[in-house]
């Protein structure tokens, strides 16, 4: 069977890796529509919305982070490894579920490591390790789209039957006008690219989860000033007052 050329296509673009590559789970293994899709990912941020606050609060309540964190990166990662039973057959109710436990995880650990990171940071560094995070957070994001795009082209291209090829040359878009053979030909090998870059990203979060052995939770009392009159110190009521005011950012958060 020839492919019609030239293939009709409709573009879609992601920002993040979950907002990326979910979107070309459900349209092209799954064929729903763009807002179907959109749908789909509502669960993943609003359970991060809400977990983000809540987090927020238990740890300004409780003056403990430690155990939101590692809840949070073992949420992340059981989340993410679950996401390998998405395929073309795989029941929707049971992809909000995954989704969900995908959100709490993240919505546990992306702000309060940045709490974390403020709380044991002197007032005149805490600019450098914010803007610093946030670098390594985009950079991480980039690169990380970078090999998901490679690992997603080279599984469908060695996926597809050698007649459908050259679909593999824009791997983020969807065909049309495709019969009902061409497309039960097609649909398994999307849906293996899927599996395959959720695979790779399973070993990174699990590296997260192992890190998460080093951390050791000091509560929100941030680094003592060696003498007083020091930039970032002066005495107990300067530590008192940053915590005050750490606390203050995180609800808003």
């Amino acid at each position: 069977m020839q492919v019609p050329m030239p293939l009709k296509y409709s573009k879609r673009k992601g920002l993040k890796l979950t907002m990326y590559q979910l979107p070309f789970y459900f349209q092209n293994v799954r064929g729903y529509s763009s807002i179907k899709s959109a749908a789909f990912l509502m669960p993943i941020i609003f359970t991060q919305v809400i977990l983000s606050v809540l987090s927020g609060l238990y740890i300004s309540k409780t003056k403990r982070y430690g155990e939101v964190i590692w809840i949070g990166f073992g949420l992340y990662t059981i989340g993410t490894s679950l996401m390998l039973l998405f395929n073309h057959t795989f029941s929707p109710a049971w992809s909000i579920v995954i989704l969900c436990i995908n959100g709490i995880g993240q919505g546990c650990c992306l702000q309060p490591t940045l709490v974390t990171l403020q709380a044991h940071t002197p007032k005149e560094d805490r600019a450098t390790v914010i803007s610093s995070r946030n670098f390594f957070r985009g950079l991480g994001a980039s690169c990380g789209l970078a090999v998901s795009a490679s690992v997603l082209q080279s599984s469908l291209k060695k996926a597809l039957p050698a007649t459908f090829a050259s679909i593999a040359n824009s791997p983020y878009s969807i065909p049309h006008d495709f019969d009902q053979e061409t497309m039960a030909a097609i649909v398994p090998a999307f849906a293996h690219a899927s599996r395959s870059v959720f695979i790779a990203n399973i070993p990174v979060i699990s590296l997260c989860l192992l890190g998460c052995v080093f951390v050791r939770d000091r509560g929100l009392v941030g680094p003592e000033p060696s003498e007083k009159g020091q930039p970032g110190g002066g005495g107990a009521g300067d530590g008192q007052s940053g915590n005050s005011d750490l606390e203050e950012m995180m609800v808003v958060k």
